[in-house]
């Protein structure tokens, strides 16, 4: 993902040395890493199931990783569908679709890879 953002849009993108100690039902079904851009550090989550995600339940899960890490939540996703990435948006959920496109309208960015 770092060569993503590094080579396609010329961000960079900078891995946080955090220790993550998120509780077991919060990281059992995520991968989570922290990182920087531009002096702004998220939680990236990955879902290890994706075919598993739904918005209801990933909205409980932000607040709740939003909460312990005090910073805001990105989504990466290997594939997304219309509707999801629909949703994605109408909730205004930050997300990344690897080696496609990068919706953080929180920093001002919404590129996509064509």
């Amino acid at each position: 993902m770092k060569k993503f953002f590094d080579e396609t849009f010329g961000l960079n993108l900078i891995e946080v040395n955090k220790k993550i100690d998120l509780p077991a039902f919060l990281t059992s079904n995520f991968s989570v890493r922290l990182y920087r851009i531009f002096e702004h550090e998220f939680v990236f989550i990955k879902y290890l199931f994706e075919e598993d995600f739904s918005i209801v339940d990933y909205s409980k899960r932000k607040k709740q990783i939003e909460d312990y890490f005090n910073i805001p939540c990105v989504l990466v996703f290997s594939k997304l569908n219309t509707n999801q990435k629909k949703g994605l948006i109408r909730n205004n959920y930050m997300f990344v679709l690897e080696n496609k496109q990068i919706y953080m309208p929180i920093i001002g960015i919404i590129l996509k890879n064509v």
